[in-house]
């Protein structure tokens, strides 16, 4: 996608979110734009499932998910540049009713959002660390291997700032705020404190202020920056407007550090602590239980959005015992989901839908599961079976046999190195085995390639898919004999620019100029240089004939239609006398034009280089 399909996407996304105005707060994450809203009652998914580069969409936990893929960050931005600081404030949306549960996972999404990122750089650095020395590239303790280690811990070590500013932006409340209490509970002598083991807490008025490591925790931050944009909007309402740049900061600061370090601080800590620990008992405890269920249900929690909710889960493993166990389960699923999209190119008749699963092969290795998920296996049902089978299955496989991940990255044939340890092997066998199996069972069980219409309601919690239908289509044969030019190479900016329409140009080689539709004329204009026609489905065409030959007042042209004359396809139109026109120094080449353009998906040019015989196709319209 380039940039401006990118622009033209966004224009549509926010549109039919209700237009900037009724967007509230903007975000994404590796494949979806998400989004929060004034008035759900100007939101239209119906419509946003039909747009061109759209996979899906969907109403989940309080906001909207836009599914675009691996061109996501490029409609963000462009997305980003057109709402600009025109969205409203999130003040009447957080009025909005919500239940506990979804407001969570609101949250968490629209904090780790912006960050994974930097995370995922972070861990795949850390991950592959361990590889380089082993090959023998660098050594384990000198000035190469300390640098490396910087770039890959300071972003865990440093977590809280991060979260900080994104948890600011959620919470609606000032970020360099929310930074400075991420500084409070980074201070040093804090952090030495608890590296050195002490238990005996500081002594603040008599209160005691526990000594706890907050590098790498997340739950301590998202707890104090929620309560600040509290105490922060309190304290702004009481303040008179003379002193506010001066005791606005100065006591929320002396409310919140406090707070943080007694109270938020080792609560969030025992609460993050508390999830990593159940985490590692339900694998302790029945690994093939947990993994067969993780496994299986992997694809139906991407589908829901809460596949986030995880991350601080699996970031307090990393923290407390440098490994975690849910990433090789969700590795197994999105293996399983790959193989399942492959085993769909390997069945699929459509010949247009066989790129489409390959890419969505290509796009699952690399970790990138959704275009496999609502390309192809949300689109024909039974391969969604097939993965949720073999991811139940191999999910179970890797918890049994104790895989660890000691990295956050994605979960990617890219990313192996993570998994390195002890059960490295079983990895293997289970990303093989993953892949292998889905593929099979997708291509045994096969599947219709009849697509149901999505439902169109846009306010429930099921996920809308784009059918698999092809769009209607109108095909522009040549007007006549020639040669193909470029558009962009008309020597002409009123054509060359687009401004009049998209389509192509023709170079005549002989005199005569036919119909390229059956359809009515709707223009024959007094110079006869240019006739309109419009299509009996609506296309608007414009045949030019030659540059600037309106200078000629009609000399050299001979029309055979009038204005309002119905026409087939191949009748003649006009006899031009073109090498008298070349004769007073005028251009011949004939821009073909879809004056209409923007009431259409595309204008696909069929054929852009050569030579061209009347009634060959050389336009597509796509509806």
């Amino acid at each position: 996608m380039n940039e401006k399909e990118a622009k033209q996407l966004a224009e549509k996304v926010i549109a039919l979110m209700g237009g900037k105005q009724n967007i509230t707060k903007r975000w994404h994450c590796v494949t979806r734009l998400r989004f929060n809203v004034v008035d759900d009652k100007k939101v239209e998914l119906s419509k946003l499932i039909q747009l061109e580069g759209v996979l899906g969409a969907r109403f989940q936990n309080g906001h909207y998910q836009v599914i675009i893929g691996e061109n996501v960050g490029k409609v963000f931005k462009e997305v980003t540049k057109m709402i600009g600081n025109d969205a409203k404030s999130t003040e009447n949306h957080s009025k909005k009713k919500q239940n506990p549960i979804s407001h969570i996972f609101d949250v968490i999404s629209g904090v780790f959002a912006p960050v994974i990122a930097v995370i995922i750089g972070g861990g795949m650095i850390k991950g592959f660390l361990p590889l380089f020395v082993m090959m023998g590239a660098i050594s384990e303790g000198s000035d190469v291997y300390i640098i490396f280690s910087l770039i890959a811990d300071c972003i865990f070590y440093f977590l809280p700032f991060l979260l900080a500013a994104s948890a600011a932006k959620k919470f609606n409340t000032n970020e360099f705020l929310a930074m400075a209490l991420a500084a409070a509970m980074l201070y040093p002598t804090i952090l030495e404190a608890a590296k050195e083991g002490m238990t005996d807490p500081l002594n603040f008025f008599g209160i005691g202020v526990p000594i706890v490591n907050y590098s790498s925790s997340v739950v301590p931050i998202l707890l104090g920056v929620w309560i600040l944009s509290y105490v922060h909007k309190w304290i702004e309402k009481i303040i008179p407007n003379l002193l506010k740049i001066i005791l606005v900061p100065t006591l929320t600061l002396l409310i919140m550090v406090p707070i943080q370090l007694i109270v938020l601080g080792p609560i969030g800590s025992h609460l993050g602590s508390g999830l990593a620990a159940f985490a590692i008992w339900a694998f302790t405890f029945s690994p093939l239980l947990a993994g067969l269920v993780l496994g299986a249900l992997r694809p139906i929690i991407v589908m829901t959005g809460m596949h986030f909710s995880f991350f601080p889960i699996m970031i307090e493993n990393f923290k407390k015992y440098n490994y975690d166990v849910i990433d090789p389960v969700h590795f197994m699923s999105t293996m399983s989901q790959t193989g399942a999209a492959f085993g769909v190119f390997l069945k699929v008749k459509n010949k247009k839908m066989k790129p489409v699963a390959l890419s969505a092969t290509i796009s699952g290795l690399l970790g990138v599961t959704e275009p496999a998920l609502y390309g192809c296996l949300v689109r024909y049902k039974r391969p969604l079976i097939a993965a949720i089978i073999s991811g139940g299955f191999w999910g179970a496989f890797v918890a049994h046999f104790g895989g660890k991940c000691y990295a956050f990255a994605m979960t990617s044939v890219l990313t192996m190195p993570v998994y390195f340890g002890p059960a490295f092997k079983y990895m293997v066998i289970g990303t093989i085995g993953a892949f292998i199996t889905s593929a099979v069972l997708t291509y045994m069980i096969g599947f219709k390639e009849e697509s149901s219409e999505p439902s169109t309601d846009g306010q429930d919690d099921s996920v809308i898919i784009k059918p698999a239908v092809e769009r209607e289509k109108t095909v522009i044969a040549a007007p006549m004999n020639g040669e193909i030019v470029s558009l962009k190479d008309v020597p002409d900016a009123t054509f060359s620019s687009g401004v009049m329409g998209n389509g192509v140009a023709i170079k005549p080689i002989d005199k005569q100029i036919y119909s390229p539709v059956n359809g009515k004329i709707k223009a024959v204009f007094s110079t006869k240089h240019a006739i309109g026609i419009e299509s009996e489905d609506g296309v608007e065409i414009l045949i030019h004939i030659g540059i600037n030959t309106v200078n000629l007042e009609g000399n050299f042209f001979d029309v055979h239609v009038n204005e309002g004359d119905t026409v087939k396809k191949a009748d003649l139109l006009a006899t031009v006398e073109f090498n008298r026109i070349e004769q007073f120094g005028y251009a011949t080449i004939t821009p073909i034009l879809i004056t209409n353009t923007n009431e259409y998906q595309d204008v696909e040019v069929i054929i852009d280089t050569g030579t061209i015989a009347t009634g060959e196709q050389i336009l597509k319209i796509i509806k």
